[in-house]
């Protein structure tokens, strides 16, 4: 799936997860599910409990998330996880790829502008991207106002590539600004 063109995502609010766009990777015995967001995309002023921004469900080895050059993730808001994105991955690998984006003025608990759970590990790479202003605001599990990642799988490898890219201004309550 590909959305492109300038389309505008707002002020979209939801009770439960993915308050602009939630996008599911299972499947039973389809093809890998890839998600571009590109050229021109704003996803902004959207409310959910988790992924304020964008909720991406990866559920096989192979899925793959990727946000193009003049993507704008910006005040969004989730309660729980992930302001700007959250990424959940709970049965394979899933691949996340951030190039030329910005993440901005996000808000959540945890994870304010991106949040990252993966069960199975995970391909992560931010090439030129910017993730700034972003707030992690929970008093109890407040920590990554700009990004959160944890790997649950002891025995696959989770990887992050960082490169030509600036992460600032970000704040959280408890841990990693």
């Amino acid at each position: 799936m590909t959305i492109d063109g300038k389309v505008k995502i707002t002020n979209n609010s939801v009770t439960g997860n993915g308050g602009g766009l939630y996008f599911s990777g299972f499947r039973n015995h389809c093809p890998l599910a890839r998600l571009t967001i590109a050229d021109g995309v704003s996803i902004s002023g959207n409310q959910a409990l988790n992924g304020g921004g964008l909720y991406f469900f990866g559920a096989s080895d192979g899925d793959q998330l990727q946000i193009q050059p003049q993507v704008v993730i910006s005040q969004n808001t989730a309660s729980q996880n992930g302001g700007g994105i959250i990424v959940a991955a709970s049965v394979g690998q899933v691949n996340l790829d951030l190039l030329g984006v910005q993440v901005s003025d996000n808000i959540a608990g945890t994870g304010g502008g991106l949040y990252f759970l993966a069960d199975a590990g995970a391909a992560v790479s931010i090439v030129s991207t910017e993730i700034k202003g972003n707030k992690a605001v929970d008093e109890i599990s407040g920590s990554g106002g700009g990004i959160w990642m944890q790997n649950r799988a002891s025995s696959i490898p989770f990887t992050l590539t960082l490169e030509n890219s600036m992460i600032s201004a970000n704040t959280a309550a408890l841990q990693g600004g």
